[in-house]
């Protein structure tokens, strides 16, 4: 149970900085997980913010708060919460585009745009027949 409750908190913790683009300092961050339920301190937020830096996640010191403290910064966006950015009405209109594309055009532009439109369906699980015809 303490595994599930460590990997809960760092997902957490990755999602927080992922929504704050300035980034947060060490407290910030303890105070945020607390407040979602993760009862824990400065060190382990920090213990974990290095342990993630030192799996490969992009995490940057950037900058200090008005305290003279450090704020951690995530350098890109992850693939987990990215495809979660696109709206609905997005998907529609970038639809459209592809769809404009594979009407006036043949070759390699028809078959990428097709091969995006099957991936954009794929991926953000929407149904197919939101998606022109055309495309699928």
């Amino acid at each position: 149970m303490a595994r599930n409750k460590q990997i809960a908190r760092i997902y957490n913790l990755l999602i927080i900085l992922e929504y704050a683009p300035h980034g947060l300092t060490v407290r910030s961050l303890c105070n945020r997980l607390n407040a979602r339920g993760h009862e824990v301190g400065v060190r382990t937020v920090y213990r974990d913010l290095l342990a993630l830096q030192s799996a490969g996640f992009p995490l940057a010191e950037h900058g200090t708060d008005a305290d003279n403290a450090t704020r951690w910064i995530l350098a890109r966006r992850s693939k987990i919460t990215e495809v979660a950015q696109i709206t609905t009405a997005e998907v529609r209109v970038l639809a459209q585009v592809l769809d404009i594309v594979v009407k006036g055009s043949d070759g390699p532009s028809k078959v990428d745009a097709r091969s995006l439109a099957r991936k954009i369906v794929g991926q953000l699980n929407i149904p197919k027949d939101s998606i022109p015809q055309s495309l699928m």
